[in-house]
């Protein structure tokens, strides 16, 4: 059996995959040598019609629409490099898709897939939320979950300090140190 070439990407870490209005979506981060040869190219066209470089160690969105080929882009590009698999947490009511993942500084950054109409036309939009809630940089890699209940979403991940911390977003970020909200200590 040969495996279809959208399944062969060169990816470092587990993609995550999501599907939006029954077209499938992956991210997954490209590796840091991206193939010249086919059937990889540094650039490809995408739905838009235009050339788009994939950058190396960068976050990559493949979608199928179940008629095309796989279409790949890159997310925007990140201020450093990504370290680790992202998580991804849905926000159904909205139809948003929020990957986080961290960064060589220890920051947690979010990237969202807002898709209104057409999926594979959406948006992403990228946010440092260490930064945004003044919170200390990760060690371990984020979890993420979104509460159907408030409309809020967190992370949560290991700080280089060995506490556990949580990121929250409810219109603004804000951080919380779970380790020292637990034992009473700061």
């Amino acid at each position: 059996m040969v495996t279809p070439p959208h399944l062969r990407e060169p990816s470092k870490g587990s993609p995550r995959g999501f599907s939006p209005k029954s077209i499938r979506h992956l991210v997954f981060r490209s590796a840091e040598k991206w193939p010249l040869r086919q059937p990889f190219v540094s650039g490809v066209k995408t739905v838009r019609e235009r050339e788009t470089p994939i950058p190396r160690s960068a976050l990559v969105h493949a979608w199928y629409d179940g008629k095309r080929f796989w279409h790949l882009e890159p997310i925007e590009n990140p201020a450093s490099e990504i370290v680790g698999d992202p998580c991804v947490i849905h926000n159904v009511p909205t139809t948003r898709f929020h990957f986080a993942y961290r960064d060589a500084r220890g920051h947690i950054i979010e990237t969202t897939f807002r898709s209104e109409d057409i999926p594979q036309g959406g948006s992403w939009h990228l946010a440092d939320p260490t930064t945004l809630a003044d919170a200390p940089p990760a060690a371990g890699e984020p979890a993420g979950l979104f509460s159907a209940r408030t409309g809020l979403r967190f992370y949560v991940y290991r700080g280089r300090d060995g506490h556990l911390h949580e990121l929250q977003f409810d219109g603004s970020w804000a951080h919380r140190d779970l380790t020292a909200a637990a034992t009473g200590s700061r």
